[in-house]
Parts: structure tokens; C-alpha cells; sequence
């Protein structure tokens, strides 16, 4: 629901359209925390600080790290749970 599909929208996504979908909402939600804390980086700059990480290291370092690939039975477990989720809410 947060990326923005409605229950009705869910069951007509086939299971690529909704991981695109979801990439996309997470690729989004990353550049703002790295908009943000640009602003941070910026701000205590501005205010002279004396010692400072590099922007590019704090940047780095907020990234997710990279998790390792689910099989298709993951995929199609976490698919199913969504789904059931989706199911309750909309009881």
C-alpha cells in the first residue's frame, strides 16, 4: 500500500510489474535519505565544523547493503503473504 497500489491495482500486477513497482519506491525512498542527508552535510559545513566524513563516505555508508537473492519459493512466500495481507485489510 505504501507504494502507492491500490488492493484492486494488486490483483491485476503480475508479480514483475509489482517488484518493478516496489524497485521504484524504494529506489525513490533512497534518493531521499541521500537528499537529506546532503541538506545534513551541508548545514554542519556551513556551520564550520572542524572534522567531517567526506559526503561521498556518509552516502556510502547509508546505502542498504546488498542482501543476498531470494529463490522462487521466497519470492513466491513473501507474494503470498502481501497478498494475504491485502485480503485482511480490505475485510
Amino acid at each position: 500500500m505504501r507504494c502507492g497500489v491500490s488492493v484492486r491495482e494488486f490483483g491485476e500486477l503480475t508479480p514483475r510489474e509489482l517488484f518493478l513497482i516496489v524497485d521504484n519506491y524504494n529506489e525513490q525512498r533512497q534518493q531521499l535519505r541521500e537528499d537529506y542527508m546532503t541538506q545534513a552535510y551541508l548545514t554542519a559545513h556551513w556551520q564550520r565544523a572542524k572534522r567531517m566524513p567526506s559526503l561521498k563516505k556518509v552516502l556510502e555508508d547509508a546505502k542498504p547493503k546488498n542482501l543476498e537473492p531470494q529463490s522462487d519459493d521466497q519470492m513466491f512466500a513473501a507474494v503470498k503473504g502481501i497478498h494475504a495481507k491485502l485480503v485482511r485489510e480490505e475485510e
